[in-house]
């Protein structure tokens, strides 16, 4: 079983012509977007998964046509003028794709406040099946974007949040008509999930640099063995020495997993351009598949597309390729934990405004377009700051050192190493930016007062004092970047 595309594009097969680029790589536009990714079995040629996109001339992924699941699987997509996502339907695309034909099977609608939460005027979240209402949702902000009320029908429990901006009570994914408690740490982890007055749902553990190294869930703790890229390769239960789980991980995204083996249970995983959609035996055979609605809630389906209440194979990679905590029904995705019902993270953002005005925000409302596979900055697939570093460094195949300045080096290590550069430099780099703020407030009433003269002399102030506070924090960071650097030198023997 293979996918038959380079860097998320296809080739042609046969006689098939060339694509809208004028290359073999029919998968890829003239503009470089993904618009057919397709897996097929090679010995037979059959599709196990394809699908087809279209953009509007703003880049945004307008419909969604998938091939193989030929009723309702289709999607399209409507923006607002901040390219947030508007409308999701769902259902069959028409002849020209311009809509869909018919009563969507499902439909999402949203409104937004000017710093990108979910509020409108009566209603900021709607959905419908088959064209009629299921939730009519408005919700209240206080001025740091935390959720304050939920109403509307059903009624949601209201969300409360610490000091520290984490969400101490969130209604619950699956059952969001009912709310768990959530415990965070000194750091801002997530350390406890229990039901509202009820039974703890999982105990949560960490290292020293922030992954989740353990997990009491069930009456069983699960132990986390990770990459340098801070990918989970091997989970084990309880106090034995052999694995319960093992993944394998490709070159294409940080989280382009490829394979879970289970004992003796082996699949292959398909993706689209952002999640995971079924995964196969190794015959081919399609196992299970998996849909996601606008911000990630997911549905789970059989090989045929019918609906299953939940996965037969315990599958924890979904929605943006995150993995997900079936207990809580919230992700796990590195720095943060993401509410998929909620459309927003449940902690503030370590990086704070320098990925914009709200702390919470997933993506800025564009999840048909973008992920954020560090629970920091979003981007879209091959943007992000793990796809940067990689970059920097080229992987030879089947090679996993690389030579620099004579010197050998572990090629993940030095891109984990690169991320945390970037991670200290994007962390500090934030308050020499409030020192200017603060300055630039006290310089306008300088040009009250003084007029230009009096402007410019506070502002060249103002750029000094910010130098002068951000300066010995970036000099730190790259001191720091020299020592994970020393750390992944290896013996030169391995580079020759």
């Amino acid at each position: 079983m293979k996918s038959r595309f380079l860097s998320g594009s296809r080739c042609e097969r046969g006689v098939e012509s060339s694509g809208d680029a004028g290359d073999q790589y029919t998968g890829l536009d003239r503009f470089g977007r993904l618009v057919d990714q397709r897996w097929l079995k090679t010995s037979d040629g059959t599709h196990r998964e394809r699908v087809q996109y279209g953009f509007d001339r703003a880049n945004n992924r307008q419909w969604r046509d998938n091939l193989v699941g030929t009723s309702n699987q289709d999607e399209y997509y409507t923006y607002d003028a901040l390219y947030q996502l508007k409308i999701l339907k769902r259902g069959n695309l028409n002849a020209g794709k311009t809509d869909l034909g018919g009563t969507p099977v499902w439909q999402e609608d949203w409104n937004y406040d000017p710093t990108g939460n979910w509020r409108g005027t009566t209603s900021a979240y709607v959905t419908q099946v088959n064209g009629t209402t299921t939730l009519d949702q408005n919700r209240s902000h206080d001025q740091a974007n935390e959720i304050l009320t939920l109403t509307g029908t059903p009624d949601w429990p209201d969300p409360t949040h610490d000091a520290a901006g984490n969400t101490t009570r969130v209604p619950q994914p699956v059952a969001p008509t009912s709310s768990y408690d959530c415990k965070f740490d000194a750091w801002d982890r997530l350390v406890e999930v229990k039901v509202t007055g009820g039974a703890v749902v999982s105990t949560l553990r960490y290292d020293g640099l922030k992954r989740r190294v353990t997990k009491l869930a069930g009456g069983n703790t699960r132990h986390y063995y990770y990459s340098s890229r801070w990918q989970v390769l091997e989970e084990r239960l309880n106090a034995l020495t052999t694995a319960d789980r093992q993944f394998v991980w490709g070159l294409r995204h940080v989280d382009d997993l490829i394979e879970r083996d289970r004992g003796s249970e082996r699949f292959y995983v398909l993706h689209d351009h952002l999640s995971v959609t079924a995964i196969v035996n190794t015959t081919g055979v399609v196992q299970e598949r998996y849909g996601y609605d606008g911000f990630g809630p997911q549905r789970v389906l059989d090989a045929s597309f019918g609906a299953r209440a939940a996965t037969l194979y315990d599958w924890e990679t979904g929605f943006g390729a995150y993995r997900l905590d079936a207990e809580s029904g919230m992700s796990q995705v590195r720095h943060r934990y993401y509410h998929a019902r909620l459309g927003r993270w449940v902690s503030r953002d370590e990086i704070e405004y320098l990925d914009g005005g709200n702390l919470y925000s997933y993506v800025s409302n564009g999840p048909s377009n973008m992920h954020d596979s560090n629970g920091l900055a979003h981007s879209k697939k091959g943007h992000s700051i793990e796809d940067i570093c990689e970059r920097n460094y080229p992987v030879v195949p089947g090679e996993m050192y690389i030579e620099l300045g004579r010197k050998c080096y572990n090629r993940n290590c030095l891109v984990r190493a690169c991320v945390e550069q970037w991670a200290c430099v994007l962390g500090h780099g934030k308050r020499g930016g409030i020192v200017l703020t603060v300055c630039a407030a006290a310089c306008c009433l300088a040009l009250k007062k003084g007029g230009k003269e009096g402007w410019g002399l506070c502002m060249f102030a103002c750029t000094v004092a910010e130098g002068l506070i951000t300066l010995p924090e970036l000099l730190k960071c790259n001191s720091e970047h020299e020592q994970w650097q020393k750390l992944c030198e290896v013996d030169p023997c391995y580079c020759s």
